[in-house]
């Protein structure tokens, strides 16, 4: 698989990097401890810049690690932040169960 490049950044991480600054998290892969820690830093990160902004979390991922869905759980539970999820695939349960309500 190629990605494309645009100047010294490969296209996937410009497109994290715009994520990120708009508050969005993605997870669009199976879930392993790679993803569970990057997904619970981007969160973490996300908190310490503004705990009271919204945090959404756009996920599309057929579920894997558990003990990396639960500590995104754990994490999601920690931050002071709403976090809202958008499902583009069943999201498992020990984080579909985290979402705060306004």
């Amino acid at each position: 698989m190629t990605t494309q490049t645009t100047g010294l950044v490969p296209f996937d991480q410009e497109i994290a990097h715009r994520l990120m600054a708009q508050r969005i998290i993605v997870l669009g892969t199976e879930l392993d401890q790679e993803a569970g820690n990057r997904l619970c830093s981007q969160l973490l990160l996300l908190s310490a810049e503004d705990g009271r902004e919204d945090i959404s979390f756009w996920i599309s991922s057929p579920g894997g690690s558990v003990p990396a869905m639960l500590a995104i759980r754990d994490v999601m539970r920690l931050v002071p932040n709403d976090v809202s999820l958008l499902e583009g695939a069943p999201v498992p349960s020990p984080v579909r169960g985290q979402v705060r309500e306004r």
